[in-house]
């Protein structure tokens, strides 16, 4: 500072300048990393409930089924459900629901109208074990995460759903 006057030099400014640049620059890559982050976490989380409905949607049809064959199905024998090389998994006696991937899209049909889907869908397999007196149905879910553009992941889900034979009680 010159004496008797008031105000900065030039110098002094461009090196007040600098020290804040220094400071703020790794502050601010700091936030980014955390708002990135966030919404990725998100996104995943998103991703992940999308999943679990849909998984839920399935199994408690799965679950509708077991009462129905049952109570309904007079020669008791089990009927398969998946049908792998489509990529549908049939549901109820008389198979008028169905679970199968349109594209990107898990689409449910019951009774010829879609009444759920779930969007971004990348993978519905279904595998049917039979094993001793009851099936296992295997079930596996995956649904690609992000808004917009995708961020490369990949949320799967799986399950298993123990069948029991109609004619236990």
């Amino acid at each position: 500072m010159l004496k008797g006057k008031k105000g900065v030099t030039l110098a002094e400014l461009i090196v007040s300048i600098g020290i804040l640049g220094l400071i703020l620059a790794p502050v601010s890559m700091i936030m980014y990393t955390g708002y990135k982050s966030y919404f990725v976490e998100e996104n995943t989380t998103v991703t992940q409930e999308k999943a679990r409905q849909a998984m839920d949607s399935i199994i408690e049809d799965l679950r509708r089924l077991e009462f129905e064959n049952r109570v309904y199905n007079p020669d008791k024998t089990l009927k398969p459900l998946a049908d792998p090389a489509g990529g549908r998994l049939t549901l109820t006696r008389d198979g008028q629901v169905y679970y199968y991937l349109d594209g990107s899209v898990l689409k449910k049909l019951d009774n010829g109208n879609v009444s759920k889907s779930w969007d971004g869908c990348a993978l519905f397999e279904i595998n049917e074990v039979n094993n001793t007196g009851s099936n296992v149905v295997n079930l596996t879910i995956g649904f690609n995460s992000g808004i917009g553009v995708s961020t490369g992941r990949t949320v799967n889900l799986n399950s298993s759903y123990r069948r029991k034979s109609p004619s236990i009680q």
